[in-house]
């Protein structure tokens, strides 16, 4: 599978709020105490915000460790991952329909790939019994609704258009928003961030194997920033995951998914390379200039050095030209990539003496 494309922003974002609200109420409610989400295939424990289980869909076997859960009036939400032969990413709602019946829809995202499912449950007091529903009616009372941890508005940031390639390294932003700041959830704008929320950037692969991971904590302004070196694979393309895990005390956890294609450099039929093998000399004082050259590189080609170069008075501009009006006597040796705008990269090693 190949994904073609520019290097733009990829964003994805998570998060929810729930406010502490006080009301004075004179309505006929129909309460379901319960603990528990069964049906066929579906045996869930709800705990809090956090539901845990297994699950059965379309003949394939899950896992439910961590579901995060909103129940607000005849509709419940579920988010998380779920681990079967592939990871993946749940998303969907119920609706009350019948006594303790809800009925759910929603998808399955699964290495960029969402799947349509569909299932009914009870709400029900444990994995036997049908929770009782009871029918009451209440005087004009004042009740104070239990406060709710707020969530962590979270907005994920990465130069790489869903894909990076092997032995580079994959940089990523995480911005973590004060719910107080940004009360309408505006995500193409940074307000107030949260700091010290806990970071743990995971990359892994179809057999949720970690192969690359980051860990730290949002800076006074709520800003997460690193790298992660990608190592080679034995494939030339191999679908990984990347998963953002934002967690801070007195605050909901919150956790994003979004697919990642690790590519090998030189992958497929075209292969960049540098032409040039060789520099000409240079003399102490007096200005040189030498244009590199590519083949088979996709242009526009950027070019960086490593080495010796500095201190010599000569540079390497990102277009190929290594320039310098007064060069320092000495030889020096160096490397220089090129990296196309595809993505292909290439690598030589060259040296200029100066007399």
């Amino acid at each position: 599978m190949k994904f073609v494309g520019s290097k733009i922003p990829f964003h994805i974002f998570l998060g929810s709020i729930i406010f502490c609200v006080v009301l004075s109420i004179s309505i006929t409610t129909h309460q379901v105490y319960a603990d528990s989400l069964i049906g066929a295939g579906i045996n869930l424990k709800i705990n809090g915000n956090s539901t845990s289980g297994t699950l059965t869909f379309k003949g394939q076997h899950y896992k439910a460790p961590n579901l995060y859960t909103i129940i607000k009036k005849d509709q419940i939400t579920l988010t998380g991952n779920i681990i079967g032969s592939y990871q993946g990413l749940l998303m969907t709602t119920g609706i009350h329909t019948n006594g303790i019946e809800y009925k759910f829809s929603g998808v399955i995202s699964q290495n960029g790939k969402n799947t349509p499912i569909t299932f009914t449950v009870l709400r029900t007091n444990d994995a036997s019994k049908p929770a009782p529903i009871i029918t009451t009616v209440k005087q004009p009372v004042t009740t104070t609704t239990l406060k709710q941890p707020p969530g962590l508005p979270m907005l994920m940031l990465t130069t790489h258009n869903g894909q990076v390639y092997m032995a580079y390294t994959y940089n990523f932003v995480v911005k973590i928003f004060d719910p107080k700041s940004n009360p309408q959830k505006i995500f193409d704008q940074f307000f107030g961030g949260i700091s010290d929320v806990n970071i743990i950037a995971t990359i892994i692969d179809p057999d949720n194997k970690i192969i690359g991971q980051s860990i730290g904590k949002t800076d006074s302004k709520g800003i997460y920033q690193d790298g992660i070196t990608m190592p080679y694979t034995q494939y030339s393309q191999e679908q990984v995951q990347v998963m953002i895990n934002a967690t801070k005390k007195g605050y909901t956890t919150q956790l994003a998914t979004l697919p990642l294609l690790l590519i090998h450099p030189n992958s497929g039929s075209a292969v960049c390379s540098i032409t040039t093998s060789s520099l000409p000399s240079g003399t102490n004082g007096v200005a040189y200039s030498q244009t590199l050259s590519s083949s088979s590189c996709s242009t526009p080609v950027t070019w960086s050095p490593t080495g010796a170069i500095g201190g010599s008075g000569l540079s390497l501009s990102s277009s190929g030209v290594i320039s310098g009006a007064n060069p320092v006597a000495g030889t020096y040796s160096f490397t220089v990539t090129a990296t196309s705008s595809n993505g292909r990269v290439a690598t030589t090693s060259l040296s200029i003496t100066i007399s």
